[in-house]
This record gives C-alpha cells, sequence and structure tokens, in this order.
C-alpha cells in the first residue's frame, strides 16, 4: 500500500499545528481520524514520523525530512489545480489544422471527438494537403498545426514534432493463401505474386526505395489511393500488398478477410506526427490539441 494524498494533508496539519487535536478542527474532522490516518502513514513508510507527549506531538528526524517532500507534494498539487483552473479561461479560440489524407481517415476522428470533450468551444478549422505542402504552410504561418505521416528520418528542421502513431509494415495476403502458413515470411517467396502500392506521398517512396534495397521484383504493380481498394484486391485474392498497421483491418467493405504478417526483411517504420513551426507560441488551445494528439499513441482499452 502507499501513502495518499489525504494522509499527507493530514500529516502536514498535525506538524503545523503540534497537536492531533488542533489539527483535526482545523480539517474539521474526527481526532480519531487523523489519528488513524497518522498511524497507518506510519505504518506505509515503516518509520516513527511524530514523538507524542502530554502538549502534543514533535516531528521525529524522519518526521521532518519527510515534512520537506510533504510541501512540495502539496504545492505541485495546488500548482496542477491552478492550472487547469487557468486553463477554462482559454476554452474558446480558432485552430487551423492540417492533416493528410490517410491520418484524415484513420487518426482525425479520435483527435477531434477526444479534443471536443476538453475544449467544447474551441473551433477547429480542417485543410486537407499533402505533407510537403503541409510544411510550407507551417513555415509560412497559414496553418497552426499539422497531422502528417513522416518518415523517422526526414524530419523537417524547420518543425517541432511530437509522435502520434508509431506503425510497422506488415504483407497482406487474402486468407488461406499458401506463403501465411510458412514459419518465416520473406518478400522474396513473394516475387512472383502481383503487388499494390498505395499512391500516398507518405507510403510509396519509402516502399519503392525497401525493394529498390532488397533487390526483389515487383511483377505488374497496381498503384491506387485508396486503401480500401488495396484491402478488397487482397481479400479476393488479387494481389497482395505491403502496408502499415496504421490501416490495416482484417476485412474488406464486402466482408472478406485478409491477413497481415511480419516478414523476416527490415521494413520501414512509419510515423504519424503532429507538427508546429520551431519557435511558434502556443496558445493554450493549441497546446491542448497537441497533449491530446500524444494520448492517441496508448489505445484505449476495449
Amino acid at each position: 500500500m502507499s501513502f495518499s494524498l489525504r494522509q499527507v494533508r493530514y500529516f502536514e496539519a498535525v506538524a503545523r499545528c503540534g497537536s492531533i487535536s488542533l489539527a483535526a478542527q482545523s480539517l474539521a474532522i474526527s481526532q480519531s481520524t487523523v489519528t488513524e490516518a497518522l498511524r497507518e502513514l506510519e505504518v506505509d513508510l515503516h518509520c516513527k514520523l511524530f514523538e507524542r507527549h502530554a502538549r502534543g506531538v514533535d516531528l521525529t528526524l524522519k518526521g521532518q525530512q519527510f515534512l520537506r517532500h510533504c510541501h512540495r507534494i502539496l504545492a505541485d498539487v495546488s500548482d496542477a489545480r491552478e492550472f487547469l483552473r487557468q486553463q477554462e479561461k482559454f476554452d474558446t479560440g480558432r485552430i487551423v489544422l492540417g492533416v493528410t489524407r490517410l491520418i484524415a481517415g484513420y487518426l482525425l476522428p479520435r483527435l477531434l471527438a477526444d479534443f471536443a470533450r476538453e475544449f467544447p468551444g474551441v473551433e477547429i478549422v480542417l485543410l486537407e494537403e499533402t505533407s510537403a505542402h503541409l510544411e510550407h504552410m507551417l513555415v509560412g504561418g497559414e496553418i497552426d498545426v499539422a497531422l502528417m505521416v513522416l518518415q523517422p528520418d526526414a524530419r523537417p528542421s524547420s518543425l517541432r514534432t511530437e509522435l502520434v502513431n508509431l506503425s510497422h509494415y506488415r504483407v497482406w495476403l487474402p486468407i488461406g493463401h499458401p506463403a501465411g502458413s510458412k514459419d518465416l515470411l520473406s518478400l522474396r517467396h513473394l516475387a512472383h505474386e502481383k503487388h499494390i502500392i498505395l499512391a500516398s506521398d507518405e507510403l510509396s517512396d519509402a516502399l519503392l526505395s525497401l525493394h529498390r534495397t532488397l533487390n526483389t521484383t515487383l511483377p505488374r504493380i497496381f498503384k491506387t489511393d485508396s486503401v480500401e481498394a488495396a484491402r478488397g484486391l487482397v481479400a479476393v485474392r488479387h494481389a497482395i500488398a505491403i502496408m502499415p498497421d496504421l490501416v490495416y483491418r482484417p476485412w474488406s467493405l464486402d466482408g472478406d478477410k485478409i491477413e497481415a504478417h511480419r516478414v523476416s526483411e527490415n521494413l520501414p517504420v512509419t510515423e504519424a506526427v503532429i507538427a508546429w513551426r520551431r519557435g511558434s507560441v502556443l496558445s493554450p488551445p493549441i497546446q491542448g490539441l497537441i497533449d491530446v494528439a500524444v494520448t492517441l499513441k496508448h489505445p484505449r482499452r476495449t
């Protein structure tokens, strides 16, 4: 068991008043409640905090040391309360948020829903563009923040970013595909298959670079800017695809199933980030949007 904030408050009051009875009066609670809380606190800390005597209590050395920490704990709690109280003053305003097409379909809905619960009075204006164009708009001050996909080694120096989603690539296969039964699947096992590449400025260059590095051929490449088209074509055994986990779903729009498999090759990693211009002053709503976006890294329990 760990000590509670309530016990810290009671301990501080007794140390300040020099008496359990006076502390109980200042806290407007019973003396027995304070006594029991102190007893539990000493048991939890495995040390004696007070010397009891007829006139009241005196702090032991351990008690004096612990009191210094309690002052910091209570000050931090007070600062946190004041921070949240001040945030209520800024629950209005307008944020121009840029997004890429890929992000708009997979991360944006939850971000907007979570942000609206925390900042119901803030208006979000959305603009959809490519990552390259969003970077220019951020630098030029045309938008406040952007939610986009960047490769780990391609972070623009003009921007500051926070990670929102880290997505590994896997091979999408239809249910029952022979390669899916292999203990260790390699892209070279799939060299004769038709491949689909997502024609997205965020993903296609990384995948083409991967295959050049691996010296694997891609017969009859089909490029599409539709994730749902890729999912459907894989499900009906027309082709296979290499896609990031961000866009993976185990079924197509027609209800046909697909599987995602790890491979032995070192596939790229895609990072979705929230970005803003380096050196810009962030208003409380914009900082709030960044904070909410960072929480997307932690999926909700279902």
